[in-house]
């Protein structure tokens, strides 16, 4: 059976937080990073890339 996890992103006004999980519930990564009200849209795909990217390079 794949692994199979799940992926919660709170996108909040100053702080974007994006979290992986398994199937466990276990927090496998989390990232967040500050943003302001208007910001670079690379700003959320950082954050979520930061989370994402060392777990999904295993």
């Amino acid at each position: 059976m794949k692994d199979e996890y799940v992926m919660g992103i709170d996108n909040g006004g100053t702080v974007t937080k994006a979290a992986i999980y398994d199937r466990k519930g276990q927090v496998l990564a989390i990232a967040s990073k500050s943003t302001q009200m208007l910001t670079p849209r690379n700003s959320t795909q950082s954050a979520v890339s930061m989370s994402c990217g060392p777990r999904m390079s295993k």
